[in-house]
């Protein structure tokens, strides 16, 4: 249903409410696409003139997913008409829709982090940094496990990543060397490939057979544990970096007990982007574009 709570039926505008010339839309949709009534227009012998409000939905073709609302301004005028539409279309808008891919800055730091798991460095405290993880679209977010944050930096020739997994009660109460099933994912690809690489890091487990030059260490206590990464701009494909160029990357975590969860940082089976920003307390004018 596009749009709930507009009474049976509404008189035609008068002409010092609204604009009375009608502009209406017929059933008529492209090769594709369903046509969806939901005012129509009638005179007072059953006449049909079209419909004020309609929305179609494209099922099939080059847009198959996209919708779209059309609806007649002068509708708009009256609160009676007015509220219900526009609350209606945002909701039918935003239902079921895939929310846009995640995007941050990475900040530049003189001095990189030593890849040891332990996110001591001071490079971190200056890095970006976001708490976005969230569960797939529908699913519920777990209330017993405290938010997970990703921190990003980078060189001339490396991207950071540190990940720090507070841990919720049915995690910690296990040994760290135990906690095995609860890890972090990092996915990257480069720019138009296909094929997708990516490590997972898991508490108090060496990192083993990694990809693209990359390299990454887990480390932990009885509270949290931490995951720290970094691979080649080269593997991203940033060949020569430049403050605004872009990296494919998405950050995933996934635990289980008694409340199993996988939060994303980008929408789930979207890569982000991540873009190569100045330091945030200072600068450097080496990486500008010419």
């Amino acid at each position: 249903q596009v749009v709930a709570g507009l009474p049976t039926s509404v008189p035609y505008p008068a002409a010092d409410e609204a604009d009375q010339r009608w502009r209406g839309i017929v059933n008529a949709p492209p090769a594709g696409a369903r046509y969806v009534p939901v005012v129509s227009l009638q005179d007072d012998a059953g006449g049909a003139y079209g419909e004020g409000v309609a929305a179609i939905e494209h099922v099939d073709g080059r847009f198959k997913g996209a919708r779209g609302v059309y609806v007649w301004c002068s509708l708009l005028t009256s609160a009676q008409t007015r509220e219900p539409i526009l609350t209606g279309v945002l909701h039918y808008a935003l239902t079921g829709a895939t929310p846009p891919p995640a995007e941050i800055g990475a900040s530049l730091t003189a001095t990189p982090p030593t890849v040891d798991g332990r996110l001591d460095d001071p490079c971190w405290a200056a890095a970006a940094q976001t708490k976005r993880f969230l569960p797939a679209p529908g699913a519920p977010m777990p209330g017993g496990l405290p938010a997970t944050t990703a921190r990003l930096c980078w060189t001339a020739d490396r991207l950071f990543v540190g990940i720090e997994c507070p841990l919720g009660h049915t995690v910690s109460a296990r040994p760290l060397a135990q906690r095995g099933a609860d890890f972090v994912s990092v996915t990257w690809a480069r720019p138009g490939a296909a094929d997708h690489r990516s490590l997972e890091l898991r508490p108090a487990v060496p990192a083993g057979g990694l990809p693209d030059g990359a390299e990454a260490q887990s480390a932990g206590d009885g509270t949290k544990w931490t995951a720290e990464l970094s691979v080649p701009l080269t593997a991203l494909g940033i060949v020569a970096p430049r403050f605004g160029a872009r990296a494919s990357v998405q950050l995933t975590r996934r635990t289980e007990g008694g409340e199993p969860a996988s939060l994303s940082w980008s929408p789930a089976d979207t890569l982000g982007t991540v873009l190569l920003a100045p330091d945030r307390y200072g600068d450097s004018f080496d990486f500008y574009p010419e």
